[in-house]
């Protein structure tokens, strides 16, 4: 006889790490080798469009996470389901029996959490998790698509996890725990783009998710901002710019969209508030850019 387990677990709005109440609850199903997942939410209070959805683990004191999907919410409404791999989940390797909760980051501040035990999630310790040999698309620096339809002609699961690692660090290369030199080491190992004019006054690099685990420490908590996965899984890519002499610098982070009325306000919530177009043209409306943040 097949062995059957059911978890049905509630789910919590945390904001600034306080839980608040309960908004909805996961049903997982767990029979043989498959992994039925259901997320019922309602009265969030959101509506936000492809806001991941995570399964974590823990190792010490850092937990990991094997995004599941994206779910969009209408009305303060959100439903997710997922078969996956009960061995495999996500391709990551991990069975379920080592997960310990669901993730879903909406903002720096705001979340929803289920954990499975009593131990404390630290959200400034979660990072998406590494998967490997994660195909690379390459990017283009003079892409200007202005379509917001992405292509579909990779399997979802793929484009969501296709965060590859950054460029393998010997002795010899790693960057120092100092900020400044985490800073120079980035800027001459990353491949140089320019996304914008040439009159403009900041270098730029490519970089990938994973690549945020090279920034200081205090940017860390940018690897799980909805707004910035949403970019990423769309484009494939971020860019990280430099203007300033050898005593002091200007960094800037960008997302690459189209500039839509819709996304300007959420890029303005979670932390993005200024559009540049690749363009030349002044009417941003329809225009494919990147949405920029300072970083100190």
């Amino acid at each position: 006889m097949s062995e059957f387990h059911r978890i049905v677990t509630y789910l919590y709005l945390y904001e600034n790490n306080e839980k608040t109440r309960n908004v909805g609850y996961a049903k997982i199903e767990n029979k043989d080798t498959q992994c039925r997942v259901e997320i019922h939410m309602k009265n969030t209070g959101f509506i936000a469009k492809d806001i991941p959805v995570y399964f974590y683990l823990q190792n010490a004191n850092t937990f990991s996470g094997i995004l599941l999907g994206l779910v969009t919410f209408a009305h303060g409404t959100g439903e997710f389901k997922k078969v996956l791999d009960s061995n495999n989940l996500a391709d990551s390797g991990y069975p379920i029996s080592s997960i310990k909760g669901i993730f879903l980051p909406f903002s720096e501040k705001e979340m929803i959490l289920s954990q499975w035990d009593d131990d404390t999630f630290q959200r400034a310790a979660f990072l998406p998790l590494e998967v490997p040999d994660s195909p690379k698309t390459p990017i283009s620096d003079t892409d200007t698509n202005t379509d917001t339809d992405t292509d579909t002609n990779t399997d979802t699961d793929t484009d969501l996890q296709a965060a590859e690692a950054a460029p393998a660090l010997s002795s010899e290369t790693s960057p120092s725990n100092t900020p400044s030199l985490r800073w120079d080491f980035i800027m001459e190992n990353f491949s140089p783009v320019t996304p914008f004019s040439p009159e403009d006054t900041f270098d730029w690099v490519q970089l990938e998710l994973k690549d945020l685990r090279l920034l200081p420490n205090s940017y860390w908590h940018l690897g799980n901002n909805s707004f910035l996965l949403h970019g990423f899984f769309n484009y494939h890519h971020l860019i990280l710019g430099r203007k300033g002499n050898a005593s002091s610098h200007q960094y800037i982070l960008g997302i690459p969209g189209v500039f839509q009325n819709p996304e300007r306000v959420m890029a303005t919530i979670f932390g993005f508030p200024e559009f540049r177009s690749t363009s030349q043209n002044t009417h941003k409306l329809g225009q494919f850019g990147y949405w920029l943040r300072p970083l100190d």
